[in-house]
């Protein structure tokens, strides 16, 4: 590098260290270390090694005999200087093992960290979180932690009385928690100021109910692997009274797993008036009729009544005419998105192609008006129609006009379709009148 040509080393090494990282092939996670660039020139090595501002996000996955990767820890530690710290540590091998000297080594490690930690994300083991529980871990302070994400090999702590805390007295400005496999109560979060949470393992009805009672500030909730309620057998006392949250605005609701019988049931109980997106995702593939658990998202519409933009729905099988019930209440709509999804009416068990239904309530008649009157992108992919492209053409005309005409002012400017079925074919005609309409400014995608 010759200093004439290029003055790149009298960069601020924060702004330096962003061009490094776009200048890197590949992008790989974790792949743009201070120790990477150390390599690049002898200058840089010696800026690298003055600089603490490198060394504030640190990735380590503990391997056999960690003892030098944990001096490497505490090292990379020291050079961080002052600065708030950004820590991920997992252990996939299972090596850390409760009482022996790396264990407590680390804890020790994390405890004298704690209070330069501004996020942390720990993929340990039980035995190694009890470990950090028995560490008097009240004791720990984290003033500047915002974000935290754990996750264990297993899901009960050892101590039946014990938690991991981080609660509001330790961790004031904790705001965003991801919580693996432990159960709703084996952590203390600061549930009043909490704004972002992802329960992503075992989750129930009851706990989602608890997370919504408890954090009244809550603006984003993520919950995965749900299943249903472990109160079903004994009947549905405990989720009939309804929780009113009226903080949240994105809500996620999902399971990867097809075979779960996921706990469809917390509809029923809640009130989001203020919820702004809601994403429903069951399984990886479009469901068939023995593996439909039953789905309704109409008592948490009707007893929200919320401005709701964005609604998302994937691998579900759908009472088609309770879904459209449900279509009605969302005027405010702008986003709607249906994704591999199956449809029935009356049984489960016997899935039915879509019935045009859906497009017919766009367009309206002299009767009713247009279902969804500002939805802005409709996307329909994966499904089993009934109907023959010749409604969607019906659709496009009544929203977007003849495409002779001048540019009407329509809210619907996007459309993709995705769809199967007997009578669903695209015909040349058909792609001559949609280029038309994308001439005119919209967004159409028709397969």
């Amino acid at each position: 590098m010759v200093e004439s040509q290029c003055q790149l080393l009298d960069l601020p090494p924060e702004l330096l260290i962003r061009i490094s990282q776009f200048a890197i092939k590949g992008q790989r996670e974790g792949a743009m270390t201070p120790l990477f660039l150390g390599k690049i020139c002898r200058d840089w090595r010696s800026l690298i090694f003055e600089s603490s501002e490198f060394w504030t996000a640190l990735r380590l996955t503990l391997r056999s005999n960690p003892e030098s990767q944990l001096e490497l820890l505490e090292e990379w530690g020291n050079r961080a200087a002052g600065h708030p710290l950004h820590i991920t540590i997992s252990d996939p091998s299972a090596v850390l093992t409760e009482g022996d000297p790396p264990c407590e080594r680390l804890i020790r490690w994390i405890q004298d960290k704690s209070p330069k930690i501004s996020r942390l994300k720990l993929l340990m083991t039980t035995e190694f979180f009890d470990a950090m529980e028995d560490s008097k871990m009240a004791e720990y302070m984290w003033p500047l932690l915002t974000k935290v994400s754990l996750d264990s090999d297993g899901w009960d702590l050892t101590n039946p009385h014990g938690f991991l805390n981080f609660g509001p007295q330790t961790c004031p400005q904790l705001t965003s928690a991801t919580i693996g496999k432990f159960r709703f109560y084996d952590i203390q979060l600061p549930w009043k100021s909490l704004l972002h949470l992802h329960l992503c393992e075992g989750v129930y009805p009851e706990d989602i109910r608890g997370v919504l009672r408890m954090a009244t500030q809550l603006q984003t909730l993520k919950s995965s692997s749900v299943y249903n309620s472990y109160t079903s057998a004994l009947g549905t006392h405990g989720l009939t009274t309804v929780i009113t949250n009226s903080s949240l605005n994105q809500f996620t609701f999902s399971s990867d797993e097809a075979n779960l019988a996921w706990g469809c049931e917390v509809f029923n109980s809640l009130c989001l008036p203020e919820l702004k997106t809601l994403t429903i995702k069951r399984g990886q593939k479009r469901p068939i009729a023995r593996h439909t658990f039953e789905f309704d998202i109409y008592p948490l519409i009707f007893q929200s009544k919320f401005p709701l933009v964005q609604l998302s729905v994937e691998f579900t099988a759908l009472q088609e005419p309770r879904f459209l019930d449900c279509l009605f209440l969302l005027p405010s709509l702008v986003i709607l998105r249906l994704c591999s999804n199956s449809w029935f009416h009356e049984d489960p068990d016997n899935l039915t192609p879509l019935r045009p239904d859906l497009f017919i309530s766009m367009m309206g008649s002299e009767k009713n008006t247009p279902i969804m009157p500002n939805l802005e992108e409709v996307i329909l992919e994966g499904s089993v129609v009934s109907f023959s492209p010749e409604i969607l053409m019906k659709l496009l005309k009544d929203r977007w006009g003849d495409t002779r005409g001048n540019k009407e002012k329509a809210a619907l400017r996007s459309i993709v379709l995705s769809l199967e079925g007997s009578e669903w074919e695209i015909e040349k005609r058909h792609q001559v009148e949609f280029e038309g309409w994308r001439e005119k400014g919209f967004t159409l995608d028709v397969r």
